[in-house]
């Protein structure tokens, strides 16, 4: 029995392919959404649209998107507009986390993670606002955020600390600049 009723609804994930996103995917196609899937994982992305179309019954189509690259997510974010004729919900998923201590972590290990987790979500929030939601008056994002956004650890993984704890700002900037538009902004932060 579905707790919301998201018949006619599409949902985008990036990072959809394993994990929370895969479950975030699933979830919302139990509700009634057809899902539009994002990761740059080719293979697992098609594999679970593929498994939640077989679940649920919902259209569930995959793309290769690396949310890092402005690009790719302009024409991602255009290719599930056109199969799917707008995008209602977005949940921004995608991320990666890199460890090691300040001896050996490099820069390309902190860009790795700050461009994937928060540059990523401000650029595939732009593309969807721009491309769907802003037209329509009507669109829910979440943001995947971390309770590291809200507290350190010795882990050694500054960067995924500081990029989720930027989402949390984002999510609160994008909210207020979104409300008019008819656009709900949440964060989660699994932890």
């Amino acid at each position: 029995m579905a707790r919301f009723d998201l018949t006619g609804r599409v949902a985008l994930i990036t990072g959809g392919a394993e994990g929370i996103g895969a479950g975030l995917s699933t979830t919302l196609a139990e509700q009634g959404a057809e899902i539009a899937i994002f990761d740059v994982n080719k293979e697992l992305a098609l594999k679970t649209a593929e498994e939640v179309t077989k679940r649920t019954g919902k259209k569930a189509k995959a793309w290769i998107c690396d949310v890092r690259s402005e690009e790719q997510v302009k024409d991602a974010v255009g290719q599930g507009v056109k199969e799917f004729g707008k995008i209602d919900i977005l949940a921004k998923n995608a991320g990666i986390l890199n460890y090691g201590s300040v001896d050996d972590y490099t820069v390309e290990q902190w860009h790795a993670a700050i461009d994937t987790d928060l540059m990523g979500p401000w650029l595939v929030s732009r593309e969807v606002v721009l491309q769907s939601m802003r037209e329509r008056k009507y669109g829910r994002i979440i943001n995947i955020s971390s309770i590291a956004g809200l507290l350190g650890t010795p882990a050694g993984c500054q960067s995924y600390h500081a990029a989720k704890g930027g989402v949390l700002g984002l999510t609160r900037a994008q909210a207020v600049e979104y409300a008019p538009l008819g656009i709900l902004v949440n964060s989660v932060g699994p932890g």
